[in-house]
């Protein structure tokens, strides 16, 4: 028999990939409760936990949350002062995707180069899904710059990589996501913008959903990232595909 241990989320790291793929195999998984380098209940510890929402769990929502979703832009000036929104925010990008860790709180809060999108339940009271978008080369070309860099864009054009996306697990498979991704777009199109792109891990999943989502595989290697591309403007046609053409579509 053999043991895997690792930290699920804490100061020490994320191990949420490694808990991801221990759910699709079969073994028995263990969980420690009782703390070894402090006493339980700590009381530090339990500041650390709600400061950083290191116990973020996505909250149960109604099933008919989702008749009347509303499709909005959410300033970070209302995260910072709404603590409850901010940790729905946060438990589904938690959720979603195993590389969410207190960092991306500081980019939610104050990176002026990362626009947040909701699908909220038509109350305003429950959020459903959440879109990540990070504008690219606003002061200058940078080494995060993923899309400008991978395609060799010119400056000059708008660029925006949706950074991270996540549906609460009850309303998955319903077109939620699909619906978030298109107003972003559209709003992003609306303020001049050239080119949305992804980067994320190969998986054929992904791929038909932005695929239905309009995005075009730009990059694809067996067991690598997978970058796919959404030209919005006249002028953008052309730099996708000359870059389509040199990393071999």
């Amino acid at each position: 028999p053999a043991v895997l241990c690792s930290t699920a989320d804490g100061y020490e790291g994320n191990g949420q990939m490694l808990a991801k793929i221990l759910r699709e195999v079969s073994m028995n998984i263990l969980t420690l409760e009782d703390p070894i380098r402090w006493a339980k209940g700590d009381p530090f510890e339990c500041t650390v936990n709600q400061c950083l929402l290191l116990d973020a769990q996505c909250a149960s929502v109604p099933d008919d949350a989702a008749e009347d979703v509303d499709f909005t832009k959410v300033h970070r000036r209302l995260l910072q002062s709404d603590d409850g929104l901010l940790a729905q925010v946060y438990s589904l990008l938690k959720g979603a995707h195993y590389r969410t860790s207190p960092s991306d709180l500081r980019l939610l809060l104050d990176d002026t180069t990362v626009e947040l999108f909701l699908a909220r339940s038509g109350d305003g009271q429950h959020v459903i899904a959440v879109c990540m978008l990070v504008h690219e080369g606003v002061h200058g070309l940078k080494r995060h710059d993923l899309i400008s860099e991978t395609l060799k864009i010119e400056q000059g054009y708008r660029v925006a990589r949706v950074a991270r996306i996540a549906v609460h697990p009850s309303f998955q498979g319903k077109g939620l996501g699909a619906r978030l991704t298109a107003a972003v777009v559209e709003r992003f199109k609306e303020h001049s913008g050239d080119i949305v792109g992804v980067l994320f891990r190969a998986d054929d999943r992904l791929s038909v959903f932005w695929s239905t989502c309009g995005f075009r595989t730009i990059s694809a290697r067996e067991g690598r990232a997978r970058l796919v591309v959404r030209a919005i403007s006249d002028r953008s046609v052309s730099a996708v595909d000359v870059a389509a053409t040199r990393l071999g579509e």
